[in-house]
């Protein structure tokens, strides 16, 4: 049961490649793998950490206060991410722009807060949204890798091109555009796996 909630969030239900809700910061921030990492450790804590303190405090969110609490939740968590890296990965910080903030209100974190968070108990909440925090990151982490490795012949850091490819990347893999395009393909290799009952 708990192992099955994880993967759910992970695999079955990816809410990149599989149901395509909350990709802005998935486009914004899938240039290099050090920004497709930081985005999707920054989604895992908020979800985590965000359900969690929803379905402790769950009586409070009730009526017309109930998506204001989510997003002054979510707000906390995202704050806390952002102090870290400005202040812990410096170079950094200015690469992740607004998207940081804006973990706040971005529609996966809202849609788990109101699906799990409010309606199972504290234990469940937060493995509901350490799974599809991972899974999150999963995605942005494969997308990143291939749009670095595309636009710049290198592999975590490595060059597996020559330096004639190096010398003329393809610059377009790094666009919104080129992010578009490998988030496509990828999706449509998850649904692929996913139909052929391999995943």
């Amino acid at each position: 049961m708990k192992i099955s909630l994880l993967v759910r969030g992970v695999i079955k239900d990816n809410a990149v490649l599989g149901i395509a809700i909350g990709v802005c910061p998935v486009l914004a921030l899938t240039r290099t793998r050090q920004e497709g990492l930081a985005i999707g450790l920054a989604m895992v804590m908020v979800m985590f950490f965000g359900n969690l303190t929803v379905s402790i405090f769950k009586k409070y969110a009730v009526g017309g206060f109930k998506i204001p609490f989510f997003m002054l939740t979510a707000a906390l968590y995202a704050s806390l991410a952002e102090t870290y890296f400005r202040f812990y990965h410096p170079a950094l910080y200015p690469n992740l722009g607004i998207f940081l903030p804006l973990l706040a209100v971005n529609c996966l974190v809202m849609w788990r807060m109101d699906e799990s968070a409010v309606r199972s108990s504290a234990f469940r909440s937060a493995l509901d949204g350490l799974g599809y925090g991972f899974g999150f990151l999963l995605a942005v982490f494969l997308i990143s890798l291939v749009r670095d490795f595309l636009g710049t012949g290198a592999l975590l850091g490595w060059p597996l091109f020559g330096p004639e490819f190096r010398a003329t990347p393809i610059l377009f893999f790094l666009s919104p555009a080129g992010g578009f395009l490998v988030l496509g393909l990828l999706i449509a290799l998850y649904r692929k796996f996913i139909n052929s009952g391999k995943l």
